[in-house]
């Protein structure tokens, strides 16, 4: 309709070409998930709870930058992003 998607669309559409294009990085599992637009979860082992997958937008989204993303785990997220808050103690 030529109006800009929302984050949720956009997100979801890159787990769904992420897994499309580089199908050798995933297991089956995740690569059914992302086939649904979800994100790869992996263990973390200091607190042995799953975390999916975040994409990191340079520039920021509030900035502009919807498609510009990069995808990184959670603790990666925070090294680069100073507003990124993981909340784990």
């Amino acid at each position: 309709k030529g109006q800009t998607p929302s984050w949720s669309a956009v997100r979801s559409r890159f787990w769904k070409n992420e897994a499309l294009t580089r199908p050798g990085g995933y297991s089956a599992g995740n690569l059914v998930r992302m086939g649904r637009g979800r994100a790869p979860p992996r263990l973390y082992p200091p607190t042995g709870r799953l975390e999916s997958m975040e994409l990191h937008h340079s520039p920021a989204r509030r900035d502009g930058g919807l498609f510009d993303v990069e995808k990184m785990w959670p603790d990666e997220h925070a090294l680069v992003d100073p507003f990124r808050y993981l909340g784990n103690p």
